[in-house]
């Protein structure tokens, strides 16, 4: 039996992964609330597929909660100038 790197391929085994498609949404730009959820539902397959480590996806989890908590509570406390357009869809 050979010996297994980190990713569990054998040594001096090249393996082939595809790009993770959250990563190519992700380099794209995060601007709406649509951008956010393309992203991050794209890290689902990812995971699964394992072309995202479950280490990288927690910690990109990680900081878009922080992200949408600083928008709950800018929501919450901000206060909005007069004329402010309601929009249906968050900007970041």
């Amino acid at each position: 039996m050979g010996k297994k790197d980190a990713e569990g391929s054998k040594a001096g085994e090249v393996v082939v992964k595809e790009e993770a498609r959250s990563l190519v949404l992700a380099e794209r730009g995060i601007k709406t609330s649509r951008d956010f959820t393309e992203v991050f539902l794209a890290m689902i397959p990812d995971v699964l597929s394992e072309r995202l480590t479950p280490r990288v996806s927690n910690g990109a989890c990680n900081a878009g909660g922080k992200v949408l908590k600083m928008i709950e509570l800018e929501s919450k406390y901000g206060k909005n100038p007069k004329g402010y357009e309601v929009r249906k869809e968050m900007r970041f």
